[in-house]
């Protein structure tokens, strides 16, 4: 069995440097094959992978006027999770946004002072949703619109966002 297997290791050698023009055409296309194929793999996954995380990061956020309570919000906010479009909902309150803007302008000193100045929380409450899917967004906000009382609502941002939904659902597609 060793015998054949070196018979079939010498005259294979033997017929690669015979033929050598031709046996090198063949494994430089067999190589450029691989490549374009573990290329296109490669690039496919990377693909889907920040497409994955785009879909992650858009959301729909609806601010509210700084009179309604935490517990209109709160009710919205469990409204809203039963909506079998919604994949979550966070709820961030007043105190919550001024602590990440004041958090986010630490380092622009004009900012702050202007805060100090105004001697009030001028931010207000808010709900971040996110969709299980992207197309399911322009949903959320008729509900939204119709469903929560205008008196409640200061503004929802679908509308700021909607080009860019729009554009990744067509990619996503």
């Amino acid at each position: 069995m060793f015998v054949f297997l070196a018979r079939i290791i010498k005259y294979g050698f033997q017929s690669f440097w015979r033929n050598g023009l031709l046996s090198s055409a063949t494994v430089a296309i067999m190589t450029l094959t691989l490549l374009l194929c573990s290329g296109l793999i490669i690039f496919g996954n990377a693909g889907n992978a920040v497409l994955h995380n785009l879909e992650s990061k858009i959301d729909v956020s609806v601010y509210f006027k700084t009179n309604v309570s935490e517990n209109h919000i709160l009710a919205i906010k469990k409204n809203i999770e039963q909506l079998d479009e919604v994949a979550s909902v966070e709820y961030i309150s007043q105190d919550d946004a001024l602590a990440a803007f004041k958090e986010r302008h630490k380092d622009d000193p004009v900012i702050i002072q202007s805060l100090e100045e105004l001697g009030y929380n001028p931010l207000s409450a808010s709900l971040n949703i996110k969709a299980k899917n992207p197309r399911n967004y322009e949903g959320i906000a008729n509900y939204l619109e119709k469903e929560i009382p205008s008196e409640f609502i200061d503004k929802i941002n679908y509308s700021q966002n909607q080009v860019i939904i729009d554009r990744l659902n067509k990619i996503i597609r």
